[in-house]
């Protein structure tokens, strides 16, 4: 399983219009990430090595490219909000009601009362729940067919 790359991309061992990437590694992490290793190659054949040698042939070594790198990452986040209660010290104006010689005079005052507030939060939290019910490399090849597809135009990349 892999991705072709059909227009002509430069790579450390020169230009290729059949460039074949496939991811070869990967590492879900509880943290809130997934991060996919991949390999890039002048062609499909040359990643597979030949059968009759213990070593590949400098051909069928992985080729680099910058804009595709030798890995990605996929944030598996995702944002919680909600309110918490607790109790605060606030400023309150209050009401002093005083009879003096038989007349009510109301005055304000400043005083500092304890009082329990709602305070609203925002948070990133890991969300594993993406890779649920999918396979890794499904998941995985289609991000990293979106990011060479923004790399190289979404009709220039195709599944192999």
């Amino acid at each position: 399983m892999g991705l072709k790359i059909i227009i002509p991309i430069g790579t450390d061992k020169g230009i290729t219009s059949e460039a074949y990437v496939r991811i070869t590694n990967y590492a879900i992490s509880k943290g809130g990430y997934a991060e996919f290793k991949t390999e890039l190659y002048q062609k499909q054949e040359d990643s597979i090595p030949a059968a009759n040698t213990l070593y590949p042939t400098p051909m069928q070594t992985a080729s680099r490219n910058m804009e595709i790198g030798d890995s990605f990452i996929i944030p598996l986040m995702k944002t919680i909000t909600g309110t918490v209660s607790e109790p605060r010290m606030v400023n309150k104006e209050v009401d002093v009601i005083e009879t003096v010689d038989g007349v009510e005079i109301t005055t304000r005052q400043h005083t500092i009362v304890e009082e329990i507030v709602e305070i609203p939060f925002s948070r990133e939290v890991p969300d594993l729940s993406p890779l649920e019910g999918i396979g890794i490399f499904e998941f995985a090849y289609s991000k990293l067919k979106e990011k060479l597809g923004v790399a190289f135009g979404v009709l220039n990349v195709i599944d192999c």
